[in-house]
């Protein structure tokens, strides 16, 4: 792979995708053993995910809040977010209620993903300023990413409030700009 010639990490990653295919990727201990997810299984839910961002109207540059531990999904979810053209804002799971308001409202985010139910805190859910959606992702043993127990991670109304932005201030250099999945 020519480093050089890639114009972005998600660039790079569907290609890495394409050529390495159904060879592990990532890795996560499941039900007491490790298992792989592929590059081909990867690939497309984060082509899954970033559509399913562009429909909630996650724009180019746009910031969309990352709350999740270190496991596959949250890799899989950045790589989502560039995909989709926006800006990862990455939050710990140990954060109190007030550091997710202030990295929240602070950044910018519009969106936020988070990887289990219990951290999609009730404020949010309702409307934290200038957050428009709230989302979840949980692991694979219990339906894959896109679902949060039952109610579906994106689409449909996650009951938070729209406010409008003004356009963030776009990078003209080539590496920072996303890709468009690949179909």
């Amino acid at each position: 792979m020519d480093y050089d010639s890639c114009r972005s990490l998600p660039a790079m990653f569907f290609e890495q995708a394409a050529r390495l295919g159904d060879k592990p990727f990532l890795w996560a201990k499941r039900d007491g053993r490790y298992r792989s997810i592929s590059w081909a299984a990867a690939a497309r839910d984060v082509r899954r995910l970033a559509l399913g961002l562009r429909s909630l109207g996650i724009g180019q540059g746009e910031r969309v809040g990352l709350v999740g531990e270190n496991r596959p999904e949250w890799v899989i979810a950045d790589l989502a977010i560039m995909s989709a053209g926006a800006i990862t804002v990455p939050a710990y799971v140990t954060h109190t209620v007030d550091d997710h308001r202030h990295v929240l409202a602070n950044s910018g985010a519009r969106a936020v993903i988070v990887s289990k139910p219990p951290l999609v805190r009730p404020g949010a859910r309702r409307g934290e300023p200038g957050l428009d959606r709230a989302h979840g992702h949980h692991d694979r043993a219990g339906g894959g990413p896109g679902e949060c127990g039952r109610r579906p991670a994106l689409g449909g109304d996650a009951g938070a409030r729209r406010r409008d932005r003004p356009t963030p201030p776009r990078s003209s250099s080539p590496r920072s700009s996303p890709t468009t999945p690949p179909a």
